[in-house]
């Protein structure tokens, strides 16, 4: 019987992040590593900020694949274009970042 981190990792490499399903390559601060790149958009409703939308990028890899694991107001390089890191979490295994443009 398999447990489930075990087959976690599994469907992580077999398919999530897999080149042929779901993720594909991405240059990466300089790395090029499998990626799934899944863009975002918010509104930002703070003060004076009524209808404004952000536009954001979350970055799924594999922990492994990516050193040193990018931090929070890091610049990042995605595809030759850079991005502030915004928040940086490790789900078993996998980096979840977010970023948002760093230049229009």
């Amino acid at each position: 019987m398999i447990d489930y981190k075990s087959q976690f990792k599994s469907d992580v490499d077999a398919v999530f992040l897999d080149a042929d399903i779901f993720a594909d390559w991405h240059e990466i601060n300089g790395l090029r590593i499998k990626a799934l790149l899944d863009k975002v958009m918010t509104q930002n409703d703070g003060p004076g900020r009524v209808g404004v939308f952000i536009n954001q990028l979350r970055v799924y890899v594999r922990s492994e694949d990516i050193k040193p694991v990018p931090v929070e107001d890091e610049i990042i390089s995605i595809d030759g274009f850079e991005y502030y890191v915004r928040s940086v979490s490790d789900e078993d295994g996998v980096l979840v970042i977010l970023c948002e443009k760093a230049s229009q």
